[in-house]
């Protein structure tokens, strides 16, 4: 607990369908994830008192953008986090999400439009007046909405991120995953890929979530499931293709089963699912 006394916890130069979740990064010097992701997510993890570098700034997430050879992040979701940032009194600022450039000023940098920050809670401890929350040197416009901000004033959300960032629309309140309610049904849009007429590709939905999740799943039948490693969907995550009855765990997450019927043609639309 020596502050500023950890370097680079966790440095990955080039991955695909990496998650990092549930895990406290505190007491770091520069940054403790510094990540060049081709599908994955980082969930439910912790950051603060994160000190900058003798380089002059630090952040709490860095997504590498093709730099020294690292991969150029996309479909990366980033979501269920509460990030503390300039929360320590020094001469550099501590940003909290940092979207890196290209190798070159030419090259593109971090596929922005296909990372997606949601539902975080980012924290302004105060320290200083030049840290940010989100900081996008990637291409293209970041979707970082429905996030809480610590305020739902639009001026001053826009003074908290740098680069183009869609914040709007904002939560109003703390982001706090609900509890998972058995009896709901949520809407789900089907992932942009063409699929057999019948199966239908879906991305995961996490407990009490109405919205996709990082785990693709194939609805093969009423109540029956299976991991689809073929399809090339946002975030996917390699396992081993299983086929189980309703309620089939993952990795410990739960899966949404098919509840009904409908004809789609796996490209567009949106589908009841039930949590079981």
């Amino acid at each position: 607990d020596t502050p500023g006394a950890g370097f680079g916890t966790i440095n990955i130069g080039h991955g695909s369908n990496i998650i990092i979740r549930n895990n406290w990064f505190h007491d770091q010097q520069y940054n403790p994830l510094q990540v060049g992701i081709i599908g994955g997510s980082i969930t439910d993890n912790t950051f603060e008192r994160i000190y900058p570098h003798l380089v002059g700034l630090g952040d709490a997430i860095q997504l590498w953008g093709g730099e020294w050879g690292s991969a150029v992040s996309t479909n990366v979701l980033i979501e269920d986090n509460t990030i503390t940032f300039n929360d320590v009194s020094t001469e550099f600022p501590t940003h909290g999400i940092r979207l890196r450039p290209g190798a070159d000023p030419a090259d593109p940098g971090v596929d922005a439009p296909n990372i997606h920050i949601n539902n975080n809670n980012f924290i302004d401890g105060g320290e200083g007046t030049t840290a940010l929350a989100v900081l996008n040197q990637g291409t293209g416009t970041l979707d970082a909405t429905l996030n809480w901000w610590g305020t739902t004033d639009g001026d001053e959300i826009a003074a908290m991120v740098s680069g183009d960032v869609d914040f709007i629309p904002c939560l109003s309140a703390e982001y706090i995953p609900s509890a998972v309610d058995m009896d709901a049904t949520y809407t789900v849009p089907v992932i942009g890929i063409s699929v057999a007429p019948s199966e239908v590709s879906f991305g995961e939905v996490e407990p009490g979530t109405p919205a996709p999740g990082n785990l693709p799943v194939i609805v093969t039948n009423e109540g029956t499931v299976a991991v689809d490693l073929d399809a090339t969907i946002e975030n996917e995550l390699p396992a081993s293709v299983y086929t189980g009855d309703p309620g089939l765990t993952i990795g410990g997450t739960h899966v949404s089963t098919w509840a009904g019927s409908a004809a789609v043609d796996g490209t567009s639309g949106a589908l009841p699912l039930i949590l079981t």
